[in-house]
């Protein structure tokens, strides 16, 4: 056996790191892989680097249009070949030279028939790729309450099947908005089996002021977050997300599923989502933030 394996890179400006990720790729020791890209209209080089590029493997989409973010994956994920996995990238990290293959690996162990998503744990760096922090501690066993709040599956570590690639297709056009990474993992979760891998894949690149370990800037960005989330009313747009996965998926769910589905989708019963009996959030200024916006009816 030699499944085949999609790989979905969609590009905007970026041309500062867009070379060596496609390198990181193609230089996977996993070799039956297609690179599909799509770049979202960019107004520096990025084609230009994109196309010194010659091997055969890389499918570059033409695309006249906008699609922003995560319409361009969306684009991708529908319109690709058909292949036995698939797997998302971003422009300016770097993979390990086994990820592909360890997740084949991984996969592989399992029924296909089953929609299943598999994700590794990765380096927090900053825009030089100087180490930060390891990516969170993930919980074993990942409850479907865990996925609702937490990601932990982001896009630049998962592999999925193509079970799980029909599921995240025939739900896509339904969701007003759609966080991908999160809404790929509720999936798994509610429907399928997530397989996590204690295993680094990345170097995921971060940029901005965010990722430095100053404890004033750490404070300042969590001052920033409460008055975004809770002042700004940023939590529509998520629970938008609940509430269109539990109508999509209602009967899809188990008993048990269904009703912790059912309690977040609603802006009803803030004192049982208030004392939820189970950590939602890894970070405690996180879970406080999310404790909040149950009690004042902002989730």
């Amino acid at each position: 056996m030699n499944p085949k394996v999609n790989i979905l890179l969609a590009t905007y400006n970026g041309s500062l790191y867009i070379n060596d990720q496609i390198e990181s790729i193609l230089s996977q020791s996993y070799k039956n892989i297609n690179l599909y890209i799509i770049d979202d209209c960019s107004s520096d080089n990025t084609i230009e680097i994109i196309c010194r590029f010659s091997d055969k493997r890389i499918i570059l989409i033409d695309n006249n249009k906008k699609y922003g973010y995560p319409g361009a994956f969306n684009y991708l994920l529908k319109n690709c070949s058909d292949a036995d996995y698939y797997c998302y990238a971003d422009q300016d990290d770097i993979w390990n030279r086994d990820k592909v293959e360890r997740a084949v690996n991984m996969m592989e162990k399992y029924e296909r028939s089953n929609p299943s998503l598999y994700f590794a744990d990765y380096i927090i760096c900053d825009s030089q790729l100087n180490p930060i922090r390891r990516s969170w501690t993930v919980p074993k066993p990942i409850t479907f309450y865990n996925s609702l709040f937490q990601c932990y599956a982001y896009g630049f570590t998962v592999m999925f099947n193509q079970a799980q690639r029909k599921l995240l297709i025939s739900s896509m056009d339904k969701v007003k908005h759609p966080q991908k990474d999160y809404w790929n993992q509720m999936i798994a979760i509610g429907m399928g089996r997530i397989i996590h891998d204690n295993y680094i894949c990345a170097n995921w690149r971060r940029h901005g002021e965010t990722t430095s370990p100053s404890t004033v800037k750490k404070l300042s960005f969590m001052i920033w977050r409460y008055k975004h989330f809770l002042l700004e009313d940023k939590f529509k747009d998520y629970h938008d997300m609940l509430d269109d996965f539990y109508k999509i998926f209602y009967n899809d769910l188990s008993v048990e599923n269904r009703l912790v589905a059912e309690l977040f989708a609603s802006k009803k019963h803030r004192l049982m989502k208030v004392f939820f009996p189970h950590r939602l959030r890894n970070s405690l200024s996180d879970e406080v933030l999310l404790r909040l916006a149950f009690l004042i009816g902002k989730l």
